[in-house]
């Protein structure tokens, strides 16, 4: 049975997967700062919160295991995203992407066998490259074999294009090499993870601040203003998509509206619910 363990843990993806897979495994510990996040991860994985090990930063204070088979990590992306500030991830910085360091230190006191990284893709972009470049020469330094690729989530099952670099570290002295999946079009599309019957609450109250999001896509919206990130380079709008489709890529500033067009209604835009929004994230 695997030992693994996962810090910025969130809702415990990687342990979905696992699950998925039929792979069966014992968590060793999480590490997550967020109440809701760490309230949903108990509930989901039916773990005790006493396995949370908290904040990244300070984890060198806690009895780290020695024998962890898979170590995975998604540390914070704000400062590399295009849609963030972009201040980087330099180490000692104090960005909250330089929580990347603290990953590294503590791979250099466990030493699992097997390491997950996940990042934006804009991690490799000029602006940041140098940066990634030594985060991956220190990870070779400490024994690993590396494997890195962007891949997007609408080519493995989920109808929302998001790209993320995967990196894979295996340790050097195993005899394992590991190639990226390459992925399909599975034909999932918004309206086959959309519950059948969603309340009222849920649908816009007027159409008077939608419009065409353009000549091309009649079906989309997107409604203004647009939400603005004081210094981000993209101001991005909430975007009112077409169930037939895919979603861009979600986040938690969006509203993440749809045209529902299943039941016959005056005004069908409405809000995702939590549990659709669960299943495009999982």
């Amino acid at each position: 049975m695997l030992k693994v363990a996962t810090v910025c843990s969130g809702i415990g993806a990687p342990e979905k997967a696992l699950k998925m897979l039929g792979i069966p495994y014992e968590l060793s510990f999480f590490s997550e700062i967020d109440v809701p996040a760490i309230r949903a991860y108990c509930a989901i994985h039916k773990e005790s919160p006493d396995k949370n090990f908290g904040n990244l930063e300070n984890i060198n204070q806690k009895p780290i295991p020695q024998d962890l088979d898979l170590l995975v990590g998604g540390t914070p992306c704000q400062d590399f995203s295009n849609a963030g500030l972009r201040k980087g991830g330099e180490e000692g910085s104090g960005t909250r992407s330089s929580l990347m360091w603290y990953y590294v230190k503590l791979i250099a006191l466990s030493k699992p066998k097997v390491v997950i990284w996940e990042n934006v893709a804009a991690v490799v972009s000029i602006k940041h490259i140098r940066n990634y470049r030594k985060f991956c020469h220190t990870l070779s330094g400490l024994g690993y074999r590396l494997n890195a690729d962007i891949l997007n989530a609408k080519y493995f099952n989920v109808p929302q294009n998001r790209t993320r670099l995967i990196l894979v570290a295996i340790r050097k002295d195993l005899p394992v090499f590991f190639e990226h999946p390459r992925g399909f079009d599975c034909g999932v599309r918004i309206k086959d993870l959309l519950e059948p019957n969603v309340p009222d609450k849920y649908y816009t109250k007027t159409l008077a601040d939608m419009e065409p999001y353009n000549r091309y896509y009649p079906n989309t919206f997107r409604i203004m203003p647009l939400g603005r990130i004081k210094g981000a380079v993209i101001k991005q709008c909430n975007e009112v998509l077409c169930t037939e489709g895919i979603f861009d890529c979600l986040t938690t500033k969006q509203g993440n509206y749809i045209l529902d067009e299943r039941i016959p209604r005056e005004k069908p835009i409405r809000h995702l619910t939590p549990l659709e929004a669960l299943r495009f994230m999982w």
